[in-house]
């Protein structure tokens, strides 16, 4: 399984740092660099139901229990670091304990606020909420659909996403209290796309894609440059199938740093923006101050990827970058 999705991996490497640029240029002064950025996002949901389908829904038949416990430990404790972070941050520059915003980003409860995300202490922590509620549901029921009714599910939602989109004239949405339901149906398209292209894996057609690590960028860097925004990002989520699909066929160049950068993608995604914060508010915004953001981000998260693998160590759950 791990050399088999070690394409995945350097994907999801790719799009972290997509993420990761995306906020650098909203924070440091470079709002048109990757301005469409949390597509990656997409892509992130719909790795997350390919991946989950492959690791465990063989095993939901015996329960949900120990595929939440599993989870759980996998996904919250990282995603606390980044809170702590933030909630330190904010701590030191406004001289306020923030305790309910604290409590409730530790039990991912969405507060809807209209200056901050509806996690303000850790603004990335929305998407972690909708994919862990889709988990939930893949356990619960999703498991015993058949692959046509997936199918139908995820054809519903991308038209609900659509209407989304329409409506809000950009798909970014489920982050804030306005657009907070808006985020179920952006999680579900391509969430289930995952579960169908793992379900339908012996039956894909093989193809060849010179190389889908660039054209992931590309393709979002487009979508922010094109208009109608809206539109042309719906047309680049529906191109995510492909590149996952490509992923799981193509060889890797370098498997070693598509291995790394997908074991640093979850860490990276959790803890970057209370780095960015930081850097700013130290820095200020400009070339240089973004650099030393970036390069923060990036050690932070290797740093916080280490200790998070030892702790899964220990608890000898495998932390094959595959299986996050």
């Amino acid at each position: 399984m791990r050399e088999r999705y070690i394409g995945l991996d350097g994907l999801r490497g790719v799009a972290a740092l997509i993420v990761l640029l995306h906020h650098v240029g909203q924070n440091f002064g470079f709002p048109r660099v990757l301005p469409s950025g949390y597509l990656a996002v997409d892509f992130f949901f719909l790795l997350s139901g390919f991946v989950v389908s492959a690791a465990y829904e063989h095993r939901f038949a015996d329960g949900p229990l120990p595929f939440f416990k599993k989870r759980l430990v996998r996904l919250v404790p990282t995603m606390w670091i980044g809170v702590l972070l933030g909630w330190s941050y904010f701590v030191w520059r406004e001289g306020e304990l923030f305790g309910g915003p604290l409590v409730a980003a530790l039990l991912f409860m969405p507060l809807a606020l209209d200056r901050f995300t509806i996690f303000m202490l850790n603004p990335v922590q929305w998407s972690l909420f909708f994919e862990m509620f889709a988990n939930a549901t893949h356990a619960l029921c999703l498991w015993v659909l058949r692959t046509r009714a997936l199918v139908i599910l995820s054809l519903i939602s991308f038209a609900l996403l659509a209407v989304s989109a329409w409506y809000f004239g950009s798909v970014c949405a489920g982050d804030r209290g306005s657009t907070f339901l808006a985020g179920f149906p952006r999680v579900f398209t391509t969430y289930i796309a995952g579960m169908v292209i793992f379900r339908m894996l012996h039956r894909l057609p093989r193809f060849s894609i010179p190389s889908p690590f660039l054209i992931l960028p590309a393709a979002i860097i487009l979508a922010g440059a094109i208009e109608p925004k809206w539109l042309i990002e719906l047309s680049t989520i529906a191109l995510w199938p492909v590149l996952v699909i490509a992923g799981i066929q193509k060889p890797v160049m370098f498997p070693r740093l598509a291995s790394w950068a997908g074991a640093i993608s979850y860490p990276l995604y959790a803890v970057h923006v209370p780095a960015l914060f930081l850097v700013e508010t130290v820095l200020g915004p400009g070339i240089g101050p973004a650099i030393v953001a970036t390069v923060t981000a990036v050690t932070l998260a290797a740093i916080v990827s280490i200790l998070i693998e030892r702790l899964l160590s220990k608890r000898r759950i495998d932390t094959s970058p595959s299986l996050i």
